[in-house]
């Protein structure tokens, strides 16, 4: 049979047609934008793209409440936020983002989701005066083919090859692997970026930094009272106008006491609060909005413990302010901000900056953390959030030892892991320890968890002799690392300490690897650590 042009060019373009619509009917059943649809639970959606994914998330997800702001937010665990205000939340953060973007985020969830009640926004505070329009075009294109409802320019995303080989390709490949579940990045992990970062003076003067230097002051101009009235009112206030049922919770992000020298230097603090304040006014006249600032926090502040950078926190800090949010700690009101205003300002103008250089820097980061996690842990039992643990039984067959024992102490009437050596791995190895401790070797016990449903983690450990340190991770079952707890075995003694985690809004099937001996080669194969009564609450 002769097939002529004419027909050959059908063929063509019907094959044509056939090869795009497939391409195009697989990228919106899997959707790893959710620009369509939320989630399809016969496979994984890693949550990693802020501008491309947050706008999928609060068109399409169950939710009741919405966290976001700039980076100063990405570490908010929803897990948390659901316990204290009873609701379930998203997270999307948006790194770098100036009002209006954000503002943008609160605007489409409001308008998607008529069950949503609860708004927590970081209003960062170093960005009050700014255009009410400013876009940040420096952190990569925007995907608004996402964003707006022409189904037309969506080509850009069904028809995209990154798209289809570089997400939906190995989505569908990774959900016909044995044991697959389907399920998405937990918002407590997303944008987190705890991992790898080191806080204290250390990680933000050097030792022979000259500080408390004072500029020449520079005040707040008519045009930029202007400005900022027109950004809050744009961005902050409006849409809050718009919604009178919903409830913002805005907070100014706390920077830190560094953060605060700087601008002492250039003489623009007093621009800066001069500026806080006309927001603040502007704010205040809304009475759905709930406005806290913890600047003066001062044991947050001027503690470099809980700072990577001048005003990046901990994720600790976090979990404080959702507490203090929720017990309206530290809230702006028409009777106390004009004080409050009065105190900021002498005490950032009188600190004793040169001071800074002696703090103490906490060997182990998570000393800061572990405080605050116990503050915490004890608000959830205050406010009757949790109730009494379940202690594991450590003589359970079901756990997993290696290089350990489980022994019995007699005077205790007490199991307990008594750990001995040091791990065999490189210390410049680029082997992640988490995926190490988990996918090769660990000196102390691996337990599984099936259907977790807690809120925090507790347990004993002490060091017995020379480099023994706690190092517990907790997995999901796809081998994401979720929670963490570490400490140093240069800043710990040999009595027992009690370790606190919050483990709030995971579930599934867990897996805890406890950790006892040192994390590299270097360490002394004597080295000794035993962890006992863990609990789950």
């Amino acid at each position: 049979m002769k097939i002529n042009s004419k027909n050959w060019i059908k063929m063509y373009f019907g094959l044509t047609f056939i090869l795009l619509f497939t391409v195009l009917a697989v990228v919106i059943y899997v959707d790893p934008a959710f620009h369509y649809h939320k989630p399809n639970p016969k496979y994984f959606y890693k949550i990693s793209n802020e501008r491309v994914q947050n706008d999928g998330i609060v068109k399409h997800f169950d939710y009741q409440g919405v966290i976001t702001g700039t980076s100063m937010t990405q570490n908010f665990k929803t897990s948390e936020a659901n316990m204290i205000f009873n609701c379930e939340f998203v997270k999307v953060p948006f790194s770098g983002a100036t009002y209006n973007e954000v503002n943008n985020i609160v605007e489409t969830a409001l308008a998607n989701n008529p069950e949503c009640r609860i708004i927590i926004r970081g209003l960062d505070y170093g960005k009050i005066v700014e255009d009410k329009d400013k876009q940040r075009f420096d952190l990569g294109v925007y995907p608004t083919y996402l964003y707006d409802d022409n189904i037309f320019n969506d080509v850009n995303y069904v028809l995209n090859r990154n798209t289809l080989f570089g997400e939906v390709y190995p989505m569908i490949i990774q959900s016909k692997r044995d044991g697959f579940s389907g399920g998405y990045t937990s918002f407590d992990v997303y944008s987190n970026w705890m991992n790898g970062n080191k806080f204290g003076v250390s990680a933000i003067y050097s030792k022979n930094q000259d500080l408390g230097s004072s500029g020449n002051p520079k005040h707040l101009s008519d045009a930029e009272r202007t400005m900022v009235q027109e950004n809050i009112i744009q961005n902050v206030t409006n849409v809050a106008d718009k919604y009178p049922n919903v409830v913002f919770y805005y907070f100014f992000t706390p920077y830190s006491v560094a953060y605060w020298e700087t601008i002492k230097g250039d003489g623009t603090i007093y621009k800066q609060i001069e500026a806080e304040q006309v927001a603040i006014e502007e704010i205040l006249r809304h009475k759905n909005i709930k406005l806290f600032s913890f600047n003066n926090r001062y044991d947050i502040t001027t503690d470099l413990n809980n700072y990577k950078d001048s005003m990046h926190y901990g994720e600790w800090i976090n979990s404080l302010m959702l507490r203090d949010m929720f017990d309206e700690k530290s809230i702006l009101n028409e009777d106390n901000y004009k004080r409050y205003i009065e105190n900021e300002l002498m005490y950032y103008t009188e600190y004793n900056y040169k001071s800074l250089l002696g703090q103490e820097d906490y060997i182990d980061d998570n000393l800061a953390a572990q405080i605050l996690a116990e503050q915490s842990f004890i608000w959830a039992q205050k406010h009757n959030l949790i109730g009494e643990g379940a202690k594991l039984d450590l003589s359970d067959s079901k756990i997993e030892l290696s290089s350990s024992v489980i022994l019995f102490d007699k005077e205790k009437d007490e199991y307990y892991i008594s750990c001995l050596g040091k791990l065999e791995r490189d210390q410049y190895t680029d082997t992640d320890l988490a995926k190490y401790l988990l996918e090769k070797n660990y000196i102390g016990a691996k337990i599984s968890v099936e259907g977790f449903d807690y809120k925090y983690m507790t347990f004993l450990g002490r060091k017995v002799n020379n480099h023994g340190q706690p190092t517990v991770y907790v997995y999901n079952d796809k081998g994401e690392l979720l929670r963490q707890c570490i400490a140093e075995y240069n800043s710990l003694d040999e009595e027992w300490q009690k370790y606190y985690l919050d483990v709030g809004g995971l579930s599934g099937n867990i897996t805890i690897v406890f950790n006892g001996g040192y994390t590299d080669r270097t360490g002394s194969p004597d080295s000794q650590y035993e962890f006992c009564d863990i609990r789950l609450y």
